[in-house]
Order: structure tokens, then C-alpha cells, then sequence
């Protein structure tokens, strides 16, 4: 994307793109029976497109570089793929941490596997951060202002909502300036 106030840019090392054999009858007729499947190819026509011609893109870098200005989101990784197949976007750090910054909330982690909801493409799906992370945020919108954890993140769907667990040692500062401590949060 590219305007006369902002550009996007994506640098890494080596790209890899897998793409559906358009040519291949059988491989055809199952990228259009993915899109009655319950995927979010299934309810989303932007995604039933990439997913009807991309299967998997892999980025190495050391690192990724990622500036989405028109998104306001940046992004410092290792490694990255999407799996359209199976709708997984995972990441790494290497030696190093994923940063990402996006509308003033800075996350640092050290890998990321993030599976899209198979309802909706705007409903948060499976979030799984292993390792020590750090969220802060400049978002006055929200009472939070910081928290760390030392063990793990996730964000579990439910039938209603979500369920969020924080485990090892996790810190928080409110934007009121109070703190919370806890060995895990649920």
C-alpha cells in the first residue's frame, strides 16, 4: 500500500509462497468446497479469495521488518507463516523478541501462535504466547497501562466471549497508578 502520506513496507531475507495449483482439477474443487467448509473462507469473501490461490507464506528475516503506517502497526520478527489451509498465523523471535506496535500498544513476546476463529474472521480466535512477554499501552481509553507475565499467555474462545489465562509471576500497572501481583491470572 502506498499513498503521498504513508507507505507500507515488508523486508526479509528469504520469502516463500505456496500457492494452489489452479491446474489441478482435484486441488480446484477442494479450495471451492473450503468455502462451504465452516473456515473463515467459508464467511469471509476476502479470505475464500486468498485462500482459493495462496496456501502458505513463510518470512525469514533477522529480522522481519513490517511498517503497515496506513495501519499504524509495526512489526520486528524472526520467522512468520500463515497457513491458509489450516488458518494459523504463527511467529518467532529467535534469539531475539517479536515486537509489535500497534495504535500506541507496544507487545513483546518471544513467539506467537495465533489460530482465526472457524466462525467469523471479526471474532478473536486461539492466542497462545509461551515464554515471558510485556504489554504496554498509551491508549487512555483503556484503565491499563502495563502488565508482564514470565510463563505464558492465552486467549481461549467459549461459547460466550473469551477466557484469558496469564501465567508465571504476572505484574500489572493501572493507568490510575495502582498494581496488581499475581502467580497467574484467570
Amino acid at each position: 500500500h502506498w499513498s503521498e502520506e504513508s507507505y507500507d513496507s515488508f523486508a526479509c531475507r528469504s520469502l516463500e509462497v505456496k500457492l494452489v495449483n489452479q491446474f489441478d482439477e482435484r486441488l480446484a474443487n477442494a479450495g471451492k468446497m473450503s468455502q462451504t467448509s465452516g473456515t473463515p473462507a467459508a464467511s469471509d469473501p476476502a479470505m475464500a479469495r486468498v485462500t482459493q490461490f495462496l496456501k502458505k507464506i513463510v518470512a525469514r528475516g533477522e529480522p522481519i521488518q513490517a511498517d503497515v503506517s496506513s495501519l499504524d502497526c509495526r512489526l520486528t520478527a524472526a520467522e512468520i507463516e500463515f497457513d491458509a489451509e489450516n488458518n494459523r498465523l504463527w511467529m518467532a523471535g529467535g534469539n531475539d523478541t517479536i515486537d509489535m506496535v500497534y495504535a500506541g500498544t507496544h507487545l513483546a513476546i518471544p513467539s506467537l501462535d495465533y489460530q482465526l476463529s472457524g466462525q467469523e474472521p471479526n471474532v478473536l480466535g486461539k492466542l497462545s504466547i509461551a515464554g515471558a512477554g510485556m504489554l504496554r499501552t498509551s491508549n487512555e481509553a483503556t484503565p491499563l497501562r502495563s502488565f508482564q507475565w514470565k510463563q505464558g499467555l492465552q486467549v481461549l474462545p467459549q461459547e460466550i466471549g473469551h477466557l484469558l489465562w496469564i501465567t508465571g509471576n504476572v505484574e500489572g500497572r493501572m493507568r490510575d497508578g495502582g498494581e496488581f501481583r499475581a502467580d497467574d491470572l484467570l
